[in-house]
């Protein structure tokens, strides 16, 4: 990495300077205010100790506002599937390095004296045949050291048939070099899919990391101080809950490293994606911790890469999502390692499947950075204007002239000292320009007998109330005009105050009243309140009322206006009643009702009565009826009571089922219906609740229960009868042909004595044909079968299967050659006399050392294909890794396919 200034191109300051973050250097500062007024000069005071060259820019572009971008298209048509991107600068011109996974290519972008330049296109070629020519290659880094350009580069997948790697590329002394030499490391440091690549000095000495998807880890590789020499590498395993890890990038904070890693999660639609912390402590070369920082906002989906960067003393990050196609934010305000916020700023710029973001870098006062897009092969720039606000946008003096900016808005100024020296720093501050204030109007009120305190705000400087007064607030109990004049960071404002007086609301309750005990009045505070308080506490706009005593109200209008108003109320002495408890009859009858209290009586309804105005009158029962008998006293208070008269019919009684044949063993549930009493006698079996209305029975022999019934309100008694006739059940046994052991992996039970059968457990059964079976158990397992007649009836039997481990005369054979000619004999190769088998890894690689064959299934074979081809004569190899009766198993050996 590099942080020179290159004409009006420079990488941002605020960047760590990951080459030299161990050296020595000056530290940048200054004093600035936070806040000031539109068109106020601004003098920045230099605080900086020492330094040699001073670069001020007073209106850098702010990262936290919503980029715009632009999509350059496909450069001279030669990007395929563009991956990873790097820049570089060399004498005034620009350079980006991009990779093409699909085609395994190394494209030059020639951007001229500036970024912002529409690219030439240089391919690079497959650099010599050394990148693969198929999908493989990711991450890229341009280094130079000892006056040489070079180029790093990894990649390979096993999932997509190629070898997981790290590349040098050689392009000497210059970066423009047609015919870069490359040289491939090969796999150092367990790499499975490599993706993301980051290079970083260390006092002269080499470092980097590099994101393994396929197996969840982070390798960190050590080029020595050159890069002519053969680095070394070291597997950091999964630290951070990694689920496909993808980009990475690394920060410093105050002396503490920490690396991010962007989790893709499941692959095509990003499920589970996350975002990992790694904490290094003082040296990227310390052994990390890890925290999963989950997924902010439910934003990543497939995310592919990672920047991050201090923004004026924010930490600011971006992820591009491939599922989504967009870019997530991230805002981790002042601290590195707090849970980060994240919003979405969409697909801008055309991105399709975008797969990776370059580090930022500023022309002038506006910040960039590029994205590659996968699915449309092209690159998009982002686009961080400024607010072009300042009167000075840059100044190499130490002490500069004031500045003033004639737009409001948050405008950064950056202080960067020793550019490009090893003691090179940076500082930023955000400065916030207010506009002129103007004059603010306010309509307010209060109610009628109240006032209305009118405060200015604490922050205000230089007021004065309409009344000529300059305390804190003033007291206003007339309707008018009143306002307040005032500065604030040298702006200028008024508020003008119209307050009216608003009247109270109108309410009026119920007159003093009584009423009768037992009956109710309802209150109401009248329509169109918004708030309504009873004495009670409890709201709404009516009350009911249901005791003696006062009652109160107070409401509220939408002016916050309030009024109250109350009322007595007191009660008047009702009849009391003596009611009959409510009675059954059963059939048609004549019954008396009776009642007693003072007063005129009423029953109602009148249907069967002889006299519905006396306290006892005779009442016909033909049906279920309820009689509400009112008295009336003197004083024309009323009370009122009931009684329930219910006509019962003559019960009928019943029994379910009244025969049952079940089979020997089997129960049944019967039922009887009709009355409220019940008692249960058999000569063969004791029922479990002889007063029950239900019974299960379940007899050793035919048996006969006699159930007596009887309905008490009609005192009706009757006898019932269930018969149970039994069925005979089968008769069922098991044959067992053998049991197992490291050479016999399964074995054939035969059942018999009935029609149909069922077998449980029914896992480890690999054929199930009627009454026989064929288990392959893992351990010793006991095999039950159920076996029904044709009457039926149903029995059980079982059997043990015994599993026996480490006996094997003749386990774990593979043989030692075979004919794929479709003979069918031996036509295809695979495991044999194995036994049981679990865990399995199954591989088969020809004499240059691919794959031609992968299984986890102990019954899946060779055919002699690989990629649709059938492949030519000669010895191939074999790896094995299983569990199996006689333990883990590891076998490697050779066979000769013979055609």
């Amino acid at each position: 990495m590099n942080t020179k200034t290159y004409g009006t191109l420079i990488i941002l300051s605020f960047l760590v300077n990951l080459c030299n973050y161990n050296k020595a250097h000056a530290q940048a500062s200054f004093e600035a205010p936070d806040t000031v007024c539109v068109n106020t000069p601004v003098t920045v005071k230099n605080t900086s100790p020492g330094g040699k060259s001073f670069y001020w820019n007073f209106d850098l572009a702010d990262i936290n506002r919503q980029p715009e971008a632009v999509n350059l298209g496909n450069p001279g048509g030669t990007l395929s599937w563009p991956v990873f991107m790097d820049m570089v600068e060399d004498n005034g011109n620009f350079y980006g390095f991009v990779i093409d996974f699909d085609i395994g290519k190394l494209i030059r972008l020639d951007f001229g004296n500036s970024m912002l330049n529409n690219p030439v296109a240089v391919d690079l070629g497959h650099l010599g045949g050394v990148l693969p020519s198929v999908s493989g290659t990711e991450g890229v880094q341009i280094i130079k050291n000892e006056g040489k350009w070079y180029g790093l580069i990894v990649g390979g997948s096993p999932a997509a048939g190629t070898i997981p790697s790290i590349t040098r590329v050689s392009f000497g002394t210059d970066i423009t070099n047609p015919n870069p030499v490359a040289f491939n490391w090969g796999n150092i440091g367990g790499l499975q899919q490599p993706i993301d690549l980051y290079v970083f000095s260390d006092n002269g000495h080499w470092y980097g990391f590099t994101t393994s998807a396929e197996n969840n880890t982070i390798t960190r590789f050590d080029f020595t101080t050159s890069f002519e020499n053969t680095p070394t590498a070291e597997n950091l395993g999964n630290i951070g809950d990694l689920n496909y890890p993808t980009g990475i990038y690394a920060i410093n904070d105050k002396g503490s490293w920490s690396v991010f890693v962007t989790n893709g999660g499941t692959y095509i639609n990003g499920t589970n994606a996350s975002l990992s912390r790694l904490d290094f402590g003082n040296s990227l070369l310390n052994q990390p911790t890890g925290v999963n920082l989950g997924n902010p906002g439910d934003l990543l989906h497939e995310p592919r890469d990672f920047n991050l960067l201090n923004f004026c003393g924010q930490f600011v990050g971006f992820a591009v999502n491939g599922y989504t196609r967009d870019i997530v934010k991230f805002d981790f305000g002042d601290d590195i390692k707090s849970q980060p916020s994240a919003i979405s700023l969409g697909n801008i710029g055309d991105l399709a499947r975008p797969h990776s973001i370059s580090k930022l870098f500023r022309v002038g006062n506006e910040v960039y950075a590029f994205i590659t897009n996968v699915a449309n092969n092209t690159i998009t720039r982002l686009r961080f204007a400024s607010y072009n606000g300042a009167d000075v946008s840059t100044s190499t003096l130490r002490h500069p002239s004031a500045v003033s900016y004639s737009k409001p808005g948050i405008y950064n100024i950056n202080l960067l000292i020793d550019e490009g020296l090893p003691s090179q720093s940076s500082f930023c501050k955000s400065i916030v320009v207010l506009d002129n204030l103007g004059i603010k109007n306010i309509d307010t009120a209060f109610c009628k007998n109240d006032s209305l305190v009118l405060k200015r705000d604490p922050i205000y400087t230089n007021y004065e109330w309409s009344t000529s007064t300059t305390d804190t607030s003033i007291t206003v109990k007339k309707a008018g005009n009143y306002w307040l004049k005032y500065e604030y960071y040298g702006c200028t404002g008024q508020k003008s105050y119209n307050v009216k007086e608003n009247s109270l609301p109108a309410i009026s309750l119920a007159n003093d009243t009584s009423f009768c005990k037992n009956e109710t009045l309802l209150l109401d505070a009248g329509a169109g309140r918004t708030k309504y308080l009873w004495q009670d506490g409890s709201g709404g706009q009516q009350f009911l009322v249901s005791s003696a005593g006062k009652y109160k109200v107070v409401v509220q209008d939408e002016n916050l206006c309030t009024n109250t108003d109350s009322t007595t109320v007191t009660y008047l002495t009702s009849p009391t009643i003596l009611m009959m408890t409510d009675t059954t009859v059963c059939g048609n009858q004549t019954i008396q009702l009776h009642a007693s209290g003072d007063g005129i009586y009423e029953w109602t309804p009148a249907t069967g009565l002889d006299d519905n105005s006396t306290i006892n009158p005779q009442a016909y029962i033909d049906k279920t009826i309820t009689y509400t008998l009112t008295v009336t006293a003197t004083n024309g208070c009323a009370s009122r009571d009931s009684v329930t008269v219910t006509n019962k019919p003559k019960p009928t009684f019943t029994v379910s089922p009244n025969v049952s044949n079940i089979c020997n063993g089997d129960s049944v549930l019967i039922t009887v219906k009709g009355g409220d009493v019940y008692y249960w006698t058999s000569q063969n079996d004791v029922v479990d609740n002889p007063a029950a209305e239900n019974n299960i029975v379940s007899p050793g022999n035919n048996t006969v229960y006699e159930i007596t019934a009887t309905d008490t309100a009609c005192k009706v008694t009757e006898s019932l009868y269930a018969t149970i006739n039994l069925k005979e059940s089968p008769h069922i046994s098991i044959l067992k042909s053998n049991d197992l052991d490291c050479s016999t992996g399964e074995a054939t039970l035969t059942a018999q004595g009935a029609l149909y059968y069922s077998w449980n457990p029914s896992e480890n059964i690999t054929k199930v044909s009627g009454n026989k079976i064929i288990v392959r158990p893992l351990e010793n397992t006991t095999y039950y079968v159920k076996g029904k007649a044709s009457n039926n009836c149903e029995s059980l039997d079982s059997v043990v299967v015994k599993v026996v481990t480490n006996t094997a005369l003749n386990g774990n054979f593979m043989p030692t050659a075979f004919t794929p000619n479709g003979d069918g004999l031996n036509d295809y190769y695979g495991l044999t006399k194995w036994g049981a088998v679990r865990n399995l890894e199954f591989s088969i690689y020809n004499r240059w050392g691919q794959r031609v064959f992968y299984t986890t299934n102990p019954g899946a074979k060779w055919n002699g294909i690989y990629k649709g081809l059938p492949q030519p004569s000669g010895t191939y190899i074999y790896d094995i890794k299983a569990k199996t009766l006689c333990g883990d198993a590891i076998r490697k050996g050779s066979f000769v396919l013979i055609k």
